[in-house]
């Protein structure tokens, strides 16, 4: 059964950047052939037009393959930054 998962970012300032834009290319790259092209994750993230909002969508195919991204040593270390980048920032995770 699959799961899914929604992420909402708010940010105060307009200047600062969005933790994806700060990430290098190969971590899409990471994502794409180790869970999309496996079939185990798909995703889409939105923007809302004024820019200080980021919505995330996260789709899981089952329990296993969430648990099996959640407990990615190299995407555990991206949460740490991704949580670091925020604080930094003035983004909050309101969901």
């Amino acid at each position: 059964m699959a799961i899914e998962i929604t992420q909402i970012f708010t940010k105060s300032n307009p200047e600062s950047q969005w933790f994806h834009e700060t990430w290098p290319e190969s971590h899409m790259e990471y994502i794409q052939t180790t869970y999309k092209d496996t079939g185990k994750y798909s995703g889409r993230r939105e923007i809302t037009p004024d820019g200080m909002m980021l919505v995330i969508y996260h789709t899981f195919t089952d329990e296993i393959a969430q648990l099996e991204f959640n407990s990615d040593p190299y995407l555990v270390e991206m949460l740490s930054k991704r949580n670091e980048h925020n604080l930094l920032n003035n983004i909050d995770q309101i969901a």
